[in-house]
């Protein structure tokens, strides 16, 4: 009950902010007061605050302009008061193709050369379409098509021989059948945040993890199709950067873990800056670069997860052209880059630098408070700082972030509480 009156409350805010922004920029005209001199840019923006992004603009001296659908958090752009940098809101019903025209007529209407994008999978083929109808860095349709479903990706990777992992399609229960290699995950080809996807030890529990998918998979307007990946076993990590003309540029490394909530993929903890091997990163590095060049992303950022094998082999399980949701402001904190300012500055063609200071931040989730009074005592006697806990609504588990400097510190944590992070020499 408590979660759905905050909920209706957050609703509510949100109508309030959206009609308020409508006011504000039908009374304020600030497009009467363009600069000619300027670039124009327009933000595609959903689900996620986009603040980052739209002061990298600001700095940029750019005009700007928001794209959404009424689903985005109209609250916080009000609360930061960020909308004041912007010079107006385009309000769409979605992002399907349909709006494509609509969309360009507004960019040229505004002689709009760029098209940007913090983050949400579901916005990439409109980012990329509008991008190349603009003459700006858009992608190909094959890269669209790979970033955003799951089942193309892994057909063109295995295709090339590049991070091969066994597949199977799977539309109805009778596909099932066809698995003969377990354990295995099932997803759904279009989704994010690990939404609908189950890990399945053996062919007898098949049909009800198959069910449990169909249950739980975000509903898109994309369409969206069933897979059965072998399932690696190994170390996962989330890699961050941008692609520069079909140059891989890594920023941060990100290792993650789902350790207790098998068969789900519920979140155990981030590490950012993962403690990881100069030749473990180079093999990254060369891996990411070669299933972003045989699918054709040459262009914006990237967010990819993968795992290492007990062979040490990279396997990649999903990338997006876009940045981690969520994960922007941290990247740029243990970096001392700004991820936004940086993907700018590539799409712009302007000279940048990558640097990072290698500082590290550990986020825990915890499934109740027990657990996470523990791990407060534990970081409290031994004087390592961390920020407030709070509780994640969505799955009402506690969540604890720690900012610590010393990877001594990291490895005594994770002795501490079996957190099974390797010492790097």
């Amino acid at each position: 009950m408590k979660n759905y009156i905050i909920k209706l409350g957050l609703l509510i805010c949100n109508f309030i902010a959206y009609i308020f922004l409508k006011c504000y920029f039908f009374i304020t005209n600030k497009e009467s007061s363009l600069n000619g001199e300027k670039i124009n840019a327009v933000i595609l923006a959903d689900y996620l605050n986009t603040a980052m992004l739209i002061d990298a603009i600001q700095a940029e001296e750019m005009n700007a302009w928001l794209v959404s659908t009424k689903r985005y958090n109209f609250y916080n752009l009000v609360l930061n008061s960020r909308f004041k940098k912007l010079k107006g809101i385009k309000f769409i019903p979605d992002y399907q193709d349909c709006r494509t025209e609509e969309l360009l007529k507004f960019c040229n209407e505004r002689k709009i050369t760029q098209v940007l994008l913090q983050s949400g999978d579901f916005l990439v083929p409109m980012l990329n379409k509008l991008n190349r109808l603009l003459g700006s860095k858009g992608n190909s349709d094959l890269a669209v098509q790979c970033s955003l479903d799951k089942h193309i990706m892994r057909e063109t990777l295995n295709k090339h021989n590049v991070s091969k992992v066994n597949l199977v399609s799977v539309d109805n229960e009778n596909d099932l059948e066809k698995i003969d290699f377990y354990p295995v995950v099932l997803k759904p080809s279009v989704g994010t945040a690990s939404e609908g996807i189950v890990c399945v030890e053996n062919a007898s529990s098949a049909k009800k993890a198959f069910q449990e998918c169909q249950t739980k998979m975000r509903k898109t307007e994309f369409k969206t199709s069933f897979i059965a990946e072998e399932y690696v076993q190994g170390r996962q990590f989330d890699v961050e950067g941008i692609i520069h003309n079909g140059q891989v540029h890594v920023l941060c490394v990100v290792e993650e873990n789902y350790d207790g909530f098998f068969p789900n993929f519920d979140m155990n903890w981030y590490l950012f800056n993962a403690i990881i091997s100069d030749e473990l990163n180079e093999k990254i590095t060369k891996t990411v670069s070669q299933a972003f060049g045989v699918c054709e992303i040459l262009h914006g950022s990237f967010h990819c997860e993968l795992r290492v094998n007990s062979l040490g082999e990279i396997k990649i399980l999903e990338f997006a052209n876009r940045m981690g949701g969520g994960f922007e402001r941290f990247i740029s904190e243990v970096t001392g880059t700004n991820f936004c300012e940086l993907y700018l500055s590539s799409m712009l063609d302007k000279p940048f630098v990558i640097k990072n200071k290698q500082l590290m931040l550990f986020d825990k989730y915890f499934k109740n408070a027990t657990e996470l009074n523990q791990w407060q005592s534990y970081l409290n006697a031994n004087n390592i700082e961390f920020t407030e806990s709070s509780i994640v609504q969505d799955n009402n588990k506690y969540k604890l972030s720690v900012r610590t400097f010393e990877r001594e510190e990291i490895y005594n944590i994770s002795e501490k509480f079996g957190l099974s992070i390797e010492r790097v020499v």
